[in-house]
């Protein structure tokens, strides 16, 4: 007979009354005994391991739920042992605390559907220590794990089964997931962070990640044919060769991997590289990292393709927004961009195409490509600017300094009349709103706003920070010294100005160098003012983007 799966809520009361009444005997034994407890504890452990198995072990077609303690103590020694006792359908328990050693790390775990959880719920309090091995499946199984954290994972060697990680941390691994023959991997509100060399799938293997965050690992953290990532998050990954921080790929496989709702900011690295892959990128957003967001070449598929719509790519740092190639001269490069916005890239166009053939263009409709230092529609977009409902205007997004690329009112990027709304945000601030001129400040009952001429600027820069009279406004008695901070677009401050506020406004002057007398690179640059008083300080400060030129 099939056995079920019950819901841990379901779990009979009296199994959690036997672990507590364990849990309390374990304390009083070793409050009692002489000599610190240790033999009164034994006996106690004894009987009561006895009544565990009796209680936790299955019945007929009952479920079970099997409860594991770090420490050894329970019916079952460990991870291993629980698991060998179980059946498809059965649950098995974790307490708190970190589960280490034989029969916890190096995992057999094979042609069985059982969820593994933790008791609290809480990956932070609930962990397994690999100790760089894999866990290994095979033969069909669907086992679940919830609310666990692995640490140094080396990954989940899974042939012909489909497992599931809901809420669970993967702290420190080397690999996650290896998926031969057919595998499937779901992922969960899991975290995934200070990993190196991590690597999904094989050519068989799909993976599906949903709101999930890949977070400080220190190289590429995805690499697979088939995978769909939904409302993921990816902020300070790395890599040390230069290489992408998603690697997708095709080899003859009909498969694609997409990106919904997905924000990539602030990674040391490329964040897409394709290579005979079919990407899908929609309602997301890649800013502020190494570029080209999404390096996308053609080798020897003609059936893959590059499709972006309803994203926003901006302040992109070290070459092109998108790089588009073909390495065999025979196949056509299909890549469409809809409805996105390419802005304020550093060091390069908004798209540059690489040995296309003559005519194959990539279709650009209803977007808006701004401020980007090697051009806008130049080269294989060359005269697309004018028409299929294309912009090239300041996009005006919120505060692109606090990551905020939302819209603001008055963007032209907002229910445009015939494409509607252009971008991954509509309007909703998070942050102060911001107008042609800059952000505004927080001093209350005035309006301050930081003006930059000219921008974009080659030579040198003149900053003002205007505001009312100090008449007018009694807050600005007293703000003097503000200074004038420069942060680049990976948020490293390259030089701190100082300035006397006058009676009605308080200018600066840079000329493009950093602390140390170099001249600063090209690209986006942006400006805050700070004081201990108003107007404005922290994340309220005036602030506004400029471009450097070379």
């Amino acid at each position: 007979m099939v056995r079920t799966h019950p819901p841990v809520r379901t779990v009979q009361p009296r199994l959690r009354q036997l672990a507590h009444l364990i849990g309390e005997s374990r304390e009083q034994g070793a409050r009692t005994a002489p000599g610190g407890g240790a033999a009164t504890a034994r006996a106690v452990r004894a009987v009561f391991t006895a009544a565990a198995a009796a209680f936790l072990l299955p019945s007929g077609s009952e479920a079970a739920v099997r409860r594991v303690w770090p420490d050894g103590f329970g019916a079952y020694p460990n991870i291993q042992a629980a698991w060998n006792a179980s059946a498809s359908g059965d649950v098995i328990e974790l307490e708190d605390g970190l589960f280490v050693g034989p029969g916890n790390a190096n995992l057999a775990l094979n042609a069985k559907s059982v969820t593994v959880q933790s008791v609290s719920g809480d990956p932070e309090a609930c962990r397994i220590d690999c100790a760089a091995g894999p866990i290994g499946f095979s033969g069909g199984a669907a086992p679940r794990f919830e609310g666990i954290q692995f640490v140094h994972a080396f990954g989940c060697d899974a042939k012909k089964s489909d497992l599931q990680f809901v809420n669970c941390i993967f702290e420190a691994p080397y690999q996650v997931a290896i998926a031969i023959g057919g595998t499937s991997y779901q992922f969960e509100q899991c975290i995934i962070r200070r990993g190196q060399g991590l690597l999904f799938g094989d050519v068989e293997g799909t993976f599906a990640f949903s709101n999930c965050e890949f977070r400080d690992n220190l190289d590429t953290v995805a690499s697979s044919v088939a995978m769909t990532f939904q409302d993921c998050l990816f902020t300070g990954n790395t890599t040390p060769d230069g290489s992408a921080v998603i690697d997708c790929y095709y080899l003859f496989f009909p498969q694609a991997t997409t990106f919904s709702g997905c924000r990539l900011v602030d990674n040391a690295a490329p964040p897409i590289a394709a290579f005979d892959a079919f990407v899908i990128l929609d309602r997301s957003l890649i800013a502020a990292s190494t570029a080209p967001a999404v390096d996308f070449t053609v080798g020897f598929s003609g059936d893959v393709a590059l499709a972006i719509t309803n994203s926003t790519i901006a302040d992109m740092a070290g070459g092109p927004a998108i790089r588009v190639r073909r390495t065999w001269d025979v196949l056509p490069v299909n890549v469409s961009l809809d409805r996105t916005i390419i802005a304020f890239t550093e060091g390069g166009a908004a798209l540059e195409c690489i040995d296309l053939a003559p005519g194959n263009v990539p279709s650009v409709s209803c977007c808006n490509l701004f401020g980007n230092s090697g051009g806008n529609y130049v080269g294989c977009l060359d005269g697309q600017g004018s028409g299929s409902g294309n912009l090239e205007v300041d996009p005006r997004f919120c505060s692109a300094f606090d990551r905020d690329y939302h819209l603001q009112e008055t963007s032209p990027c907002v229910l445009d009349p015939t494409c509607g709304q252009i971008g991954a945000f509509g309007v909703g601030c998070l942050t102060a709103g911001v107008d042609p001129d800059g952000l505004e400040g927080d001093a209350p009952g005035s309006r301050w706003r930081l003006r930059a001429e000219p921008n974009p600027f080659r030579g040198e820069v003149r900053v003002s920070l205007v505001g009312p009279r100090r008449d007018q406004d009694p807050a600005a008695v007293g703000a003097r010294g503000m200074s004038l901070q420069i942060v680049d677009a990976a948020g490293r401050v390259v030089r701190n100005l100082a300035g006397e506020i006058d009676a009605s406004n308080l200018e600066w002057r840079w000329d493009g160098r950093d602390a140390a007398g170099r001249r600063a690179a090209a690209g986006v640059y942006y400006l805050r003012a700070a004081t201990g008083r108003h107007p404005g300080t922290g994340a309220d400060a005036p602030t506004l983007r400029v471009l450097r030129l070379p």
